[in-house]
């Protein structure tokens, strides 16, 4: 792999597979994509990675649009904090939504543990590894 910065070419950089700082002998995994965002007044997004943009589906349901394709069965992981989920614990799933996983996309929903509607909340966040 050669990198060019500056007119000169700059030599002896790791392939992505060495750059990693974990210890052992499990393979280490990373984030192909991650996303900060805020459903509850419009859909923003704060901060991504690897995100070409997130749809809004309706309450509680959006789409995360990756930049670069994820490679078939990737896992995700996320979560909300803030004061938009009503009093109860929120949970990241994709019960009850269509077309869910695909490499090109996500479709995910926010769901309240009380009562197991779809919610939008104030402080998203969500990640895919593999």
């Amino acid at each position: 792999m050669a990198f060019y910065g500056n007119g000169s070419n700059i030599t002896n950089i790791p392939e992505p597979a060495e750059l990693s700082t974990a210890s052992g002998s499990a393979p280490s995994y990373s984030v192909r994509a991650w996303a900060h965002f805020d459903q509850s007044s419009g859909l923003a997004v704060r901060a991504s990675g690897n995100v070409s943009s997130i749809s809004d589906n309706g309450n509680g349901d959006f789409t995360v649009n990756f930049s670069t394709s994820l490679p078939s069965n990737y896992a995700i992981a996320g979560g909300v904090a803030g004061s938009n989920f009503g009093g109860y614990y929120s949970v990241l799933n994709t019960v009850g939504v269509s077309n869910a996983l695909s490499t090109g996309s996500a479709r995910l929903g926010m769901r309240n543990w009380g009562n197991n509607s779809l919610h939008d909340n104030n402080e998203c966040h969500v990640i895919f590894v593999r």
